[in-house]
Order: C-alpha cells, then structure tokens, then sequence
C-alpha cells in the first residue's frame, strides 16, 4: 500500500507485516500532514496534494477519549455482517416473531381514534434496525484499539488504521501488544506523531522528518 503527499520527499509505503511510523518534528508539517489526511477522509478533492497509488479506505483516530466506534460506515458494514451470519432457522424465528410483536402493537392502538398507519413489511432490515445495533465501547484506549482492530478485520470496512499520537498515551510494552494484535490480524497500520522517538522498537519502520525538513528512513 502506498502514497504520496506532495510536500513530504520520500514515498510513504504501508504493509500489514509491519507498522509504518511516521515522526514529525515539523510542527507546521505535522499540522499539514493530518490536515490533509484528515480533508481527503471527509471527501474534498486533493488531487494535486495527496496520491494513493493504491485503493486506501481509512479510519483516522485523533481524540482518543471519544473514539467513535459506530461512524456510519462501519455501522452499515456491522449491519450488514450480521444480517449475513443470521442462520436460518434464527431467522425464521425472528420473522414469526416480528410479526407477532406488529400484531399486538396493532391492536393496543384499536381505541385511539386517531388514523395511524402501522407498517406491517415483514423483514430482517426492520428487525435489525428495531435492534438499534450498535458496538461496545470500553474504558480504555487499549480495549478499544483491540476493538477496533477486530471489527476491521471481521468486516473489512477500513484498510488502514491511522493512529495519532498514540504514543502519547501508551507504554511501549502497551504498543508492543497492539503492533502484534494488528499484524497477526492483518489490520495495517500507519503511526503519526509530532515528536522523534528515537531508534525503532520491533515491528516499526520509520519515517523521521525533524525540525529541518530533513527525512530519515530508519
């Protein structure tokens, strides 16, 4: 997986057998760098700024304390998974009772003289939306990222996870445990920090661009 922005010089190369950090000293580059990523995910047109040689859908994780776990597009996606994995004999039940439940709503309406319509389709999308489905958040930055790591690889919604200076919040044995989750589920991973950690730790490849625009691949 790769991709260019138009004012860092090296060519950014992702792979789900190791996490591709990138480390920006540059405040203003930084700043740049995940504004540019952050308009290109709301769909402005960036063309001239940022090239994806290959297809990239990524979910971006700045503020780690309201993680959003249901955006749309994983929720459609979670909706989706599990219409797919409902087996038929479940699904048979839940039509049945659907109708049931439509039924004895029905008629706990017969003495409000009011005309309302109550729409009787029997079908698994008004079960599930009835469901209101929806994933569990937990307490920790580290639960969620496993969380979150899981739903990616179940549901293939994202291909790259962009992390925001997580290394603000985590310890590197912490890091250490989320590198080898992503990588034996194969969830790909991109770290962008405002600040040079020095040396890699194992599984990283870094990019280190310092105060002076000057980049190192190490």
């Amino acid at each position: 997986m790769k991709f260019k922005i138009s004012f860092i010089e090296n060519l950014i190369e992702i792979d789900n057998e190791y996490v591709r950090c990138i480390e920006i000293e540059n405040k203003d580059y930084f700043y740049r760098t995940i504004s540019l990523l952050n308009d290109f995910n709301n769909n402005e047109d960036l063309k001239e700024e940022i090239n994806f040689i290959d297809k990239i859908d990524f979910k971006m994780i700045i503020d780690y304390f309201n993680v959003d776990l249901n955006d749309k597009k994983t929720l459609n996606a979670v909706i989706k998974y599990v219409k797919e994995n409902i087996d038929v004999l479940n699904y048979d039940k839940l039509l049945r009772s659907y109708q049931r439940l439509c039924t004895l709503f029905s008629s706990s309406l017969e003495n409000i003289d009011i005309p309302i319509n109550i729409e009787e389709d029997i079908n698994i999308d008004n079960i599930i939306k009835l469901m209101n489905i929806k994933i569990n958040k937990e307490d920790s930055i580290l639960k969620n990222l496993f969380i979150l790591i899981d739903v990616i690889k179940k549901i293939k919604n994202y291909n790259l996870l962009i992390l925001v200076n997580l290394k603000q919040y985590l310890t590197k044995e912490e890091l250490n445990e989320v590198y080898k989750y992503a990588i034996y589920n194969n969830v790909t991973l991109l770290l962008i920090d405002n600040t040079s950690y020095g040396i890699p730790q194992k599984y990283e490849k870094k990019l280190i661009i310092d105060d002076n625009l000057e980049e190192f691949i190490v």
